[in-house]
């Protein structure tokens, strides 16, 4: 390619081009001419993913702290933060200007960190969506996590938390998306807390929960009652599936909105297949290997949302993909083929739909 078709390349159509480039590649693209230097810079500092132990976090950490124009490109922003020699390099997101980043995700903190000053940094502060994956240093002191969620443009919200937190909420919340696994007790407060302190109802939520037993499932309905009608994208999953209540058998009735169903082992039952609404497109059902599966009631539930109205376009099961579950699953395979209806059987990942 010539230098002067490289620079005359509009700007939105060269930005697309070169998003499937490596970081090695964008680097070399960099050196072609201006534009692409411009194009290169863009991607490369949009998504930052800061692992403060490796020796390129320096540079880093010098690049952005002396170009206000490279801290202006950045958008998403991970933290992989081990040890709290290393706290310097965090300096440069304090930096950053308000409403500049969409996404921070705290991938690892440090238990003896202190990030409460990295919390209050103002482009933290205003982040659109905030993903907790390593939560130790709120279970050390919880009125961090009622201070992020105090935080005024927060709209999405992925936690994942081995126990209950206590928060106190003192304003409602305005998420829309919520992701929430809490990975001991049978009723975690956090749940009902923050479920009932949303001001409008999500149109997206993710649950995973230690366990759901008949007691657990009634309190459940009534925490997610308001927001069921207006949510698009549901998961629900439990780890101890021992005495599980199918809670979507319960709640499909009000589902009447949902676009993405996926439902976890132990969490429905054939009934629920009767019941799946028309807005359906999407749908995955975990399964125990090896187990018993009403295979015609599904087919059945395929054959209605997959024609005439219908807007079911992908049907996954979860259960290891070997060839005796193909075999199993032949005949629906065979209908979601008809139907154009995409199949597959996949290994389910408990972390599926949350981190």
């Amino acid at each position: 390619m010539q230098y002067s078709i490289a620079q005359d390349c509009n700007d939105d159509v060269l930005l697309e081009v070169l998003r499937g480039l490596s970081s090695h590649d964008l680097t070399s693209a960099a050196c072609l001419c201006h534009s692409w230097l411009h194009a290169s810079r863009t991607l490369l500092y949009r998504h930052i993913h800061l692992n403060t132990s490796i020796p390129a976090a320096t540079q880093l950490d010098w690049s952005l702290r002396s170009s206000s124009h490279l801290r202006s490109l950045v958008r998403y922003l991970v933290l992989l933060h081990r040890f709290t020699d290393k706290d310097t390099l965090l300096g440069w997101i304090a930096l950053l200007p308000e409403h500049s980043l969409v996404s921070v995700k705290f991938e690892w903190m440090p238990l003896d960190v202190n990030p409460m000053s990295l919390l209050q940094f103002p482009a933290i502060r205003t982040a659109q969506e905030l993903i907790i994956s390593h939560p130790y240093f709120l279970l050390q002191e919880p009125r961090r996590l009622s201070d992020i969620l105090s935080y005024p443009r927060l709209d999405r919200l992925t936690l994942f938390i081995p126990k209950s937190i206590s928060v106190q909420l003192s304003t409602p919340l305005a998420l829309t998306r919520l992701s929430l696994a809490v990975l001991t007790g049978e009723q975690p407060q956090i749940v009902d807390d923050v479920l009932r302190s949303i001001s409008h109802p999500l149109v997206h939520l993710d649950l995973l929960l230690q366990s759901l037993n008949a007691e657990a499932a009634s309190w459940l309905r009534s925490s997610l009652a308001r927001h069921l009608p207006a949510l698009r994208h549901f998961t629900i999953k439990v780890l101890d599936q021992r005495n599980a209540h199918p809670l979507l058998d319960d709640v499909s009735a009000s589902l009447a909105s949902v676009e993405v169903l996926s439902c976890g082992v132990a969490m429905y039952s054939p009934r629920l297949f009767a019941l799946l609404p028309p807005s359906l497109r999407s749908l995955t059902l975990g399964t125990r290997d090896h187990e018993l599966f009403p295979v015609a009631e599904l087919s059945d539930a395929v054959s209605r949302l997959g024609s005439g109205g219908g807007r079911l376009r992908s049907l996954t099961i979860g259960r290891h993909p070997s060839y005796a579950s193909y075999r199993y699953f032949d005949a629906l395979s065979s209908t979601c083929a008809t139907l154009g209806v995409s199949f597959k059987i996949a290994k389910p990942r408990i972390a599926d739909h949350f981190l």
